[in-house]
């Protein structure tokens, strides 16, 4: 396996956000992304800016992640990273931090997901369905560096995670032996679910 990378590392910015937007408060950055197909998606694009989908633990960042929102046109509320966890329907962050605040209009039925609703004023969170269309709030701490290919040497049998791959490569080839054999993929771009295995 073999892995190239060219990162140019981002000119610190005085906050530590860099192209996040810093709520002055918590040593946390925001960013408002692209449109997801779905919640699994929105936490796909989040950790490709190394963040996750947001979890909010006041109402001060609450307000903050509403008012970015809505200075980015997303006006049909945005994707939060809560999400029905285990049993009694209870909600828990995808960052594994507490559940220490909620802003809460659940809508009985509508599904496990969480989103921000920027149509109102006050941004209260509705339950959502995990496969809604919506734009994400992505939270990372400041000071944030992007990372690098690890050095290796690669070994037979070492496994690189697909978002891994994905965070520090733009290509990709995985050959079916030790000393590069024959192909077995040729990788660029977004592949999802796809697992490779080889055996020797």
């Amino acid at each position: 396996l073999f892995c190239t990378t060219q990162l140019t590392q981002p000119i610190p910015s005085n906050d530590g956000c860099e192209s996040f937007a810093d709520d002055n408060d918590d040593g946390v950055c925001y960013q408002i992304g692209a449109t997801a197909e779905n919640w699994q998606e929105a936490q796909l694009i989040c950790r490709s800016f190394g963040a996750d989908l947001a979890s909010i633990h006041n109402k001060k960042e609450n307000d903050f992640v509403r008012r970015l929102a809505i200075s980015k046109e997303e006006v049909k509320g945005v994707f939060l990273g809560g999400k029905v966890s285990g049993k009694g329907n209870k909600f828990g962050w995808i960052d594994g931090s507490e559940w220490d605040y909620d802003n809460f209009y659940p809508v009985d039925g509508l599904g496990d997901c969480l989103a921000l609703d920027t149509q109102v004023v006050s941004g209260q969170w509705a339950n959502t369905d995990c496969s809604s269309q919506l734009s994400v709030a992505c939270i990372r701490q400041q000071n944030y560096s992007t990372p690098a290919c690890s050095s290796g040497p690669w070994k037979e049998g070492d496994i690189i995670l697909l978002l891994e791959a994905n965070s520090c490569c733009d290509h990709l080839i995985i050959f079916d032996n030790y000393i590069a054999g024959n192909v077995i993929a040729n990788l660029t771009g977004e592949i999802k679910d796809k697992v490779y295995k080889s055996s020797t």
